[in-house]
């Protein structure tokens, strides 16, 4: 059992370094919703303990900040066709 430990965390260290290349690939390709969407849904697969989970939480601040600003735009153009009517 005591060589299962080191295993382990060498996977899923692999693990987060592949899917957070993923996640970055998909969500540099676009910067949209739908891009947001996939790399979160990436994001949302790789282990806590995984030792690049500083750089999977950057990134996801990253892209909630970008939502945002998205749907912050979104609504103001809403707004803006509401008034003109």
């Amino acid at each position: 059992m005591d060589a299962v430990a080191p295993i382990y965390k060498k996977q899923i260290d692999r693990e987060c370094k592949i899917k957070l290349g993923e996640a970055r690939a998909a969500w540099n390709a676009a910067q949209d919703m739908a891009a947001a969407e996939t790399a979160g849904a990436i994001l949302a697969t790789i282990a806590p303990e995984a030792s690049c989970f500083g750089e999977v939480r950057s990134l996801n601040n990253k892209i909630a900040a970008r939502v945002k600003v998205i749907g912050e735009r979104e609504y103001r153009y809403q707004l803006k066709e509401q008034a003109q009517e």
